[in-house]
């Protein structure tokens, strides 16, 4: 397998990481909330699943609960 590709990721802010092993879990979005997902996810050329995993990946990173100096 070849290098991970990170697109336009770096332009929202998020970054390529490591495919490890995981569950999956699904939600609803509305039309107009699943438009803008779609064009984010083309412009950092990446599919809408996989931007809506980073996007909630990094809100869990920036909001970690058990990181030092929080309740």
């Amino acid at each position: 397998m070849g290098p991970r590709k990170s697109g336009g990721l770096k332009e929202l802010g998020l970054a390529l990481p490591e495919a490890p092993k995981a569950s999956q879990i699904s939600f609803r979005l509305k039309g107009g909330e699943l438009r803008k997902l779609d064009a984010l996810a083309k412009q950092a050329n990446v599919g809408r699943s996989k931007l809506a995993r980073l996007i909630v990946e990094k809100f869990i990173a920036d909001h970690d609960p058990e990181r030092k100096g929080r309740r």
